[in-house]
């Protein structure tokens, strides 16, 4: 799936259809937006604070969204085994879930956990409401 951040989605009926996004706690009221959904478009670079992969890397194990069975591969480096570990030892397998992140008001992002990858690995630079939204909700889930 490829969208420009911050996307709104237009019809969020596929999510009533998905049982696993029952876990994270779809709410129709909501807004989602689409963030790091890049496919393999040029990369939007910059400076990005460095406590923001840890705790897009804590998300990505504690709150996990939409699992899937297979893996989806980085389409900048190509690389099909990207793995990251938690503090305590965890360890992810990228490609493989989304991140749901509640934003400012009735919004909530999502990006997939390949996020994570594409920030460390390749200078992406997501908008900064994302990486304020990340920075607040990972300090507030402990």
């Amino acid at each position: 799936m490829h969208m420009k951040d911050g996307t709104k989605l237009k019809s969020t009926a596929w999510l009533f259809n998905d049982p696993t996004h029952g876990s994270c706690g779809y709410d129709p009221s909501k807004e989602y937006r689409a963030i790091g959904w890049l496919g393999n478009r040029p990369l939007v670079t910059g400076d990005v604070p460095n406590e923001v992969v840890p705790a897009l890397i804590k998300l990505a194990y504690s709150d996990a969204c939409s699992r899937m069975r297979g893996v989806h591969w980085c389409e900048y480096c190509g690389a099909q085994e990207v793995r990251v570990t938690t503090e305590g030892g965890h360890e992810i397998r990228l490609g493989s879930a989304e991140i749901w992140v509640p934003g400012v008001g009735n919004v909530v992002y999502f990006a997939p956990n390949l996020v994570i990858q594409y920030i460390r690995d390749h200078g992406y630079q997501p908008p900064q409401k994302f990486i304020d939204a990340v920075m607040k909700y990972s300090a507030a889930s402990g």
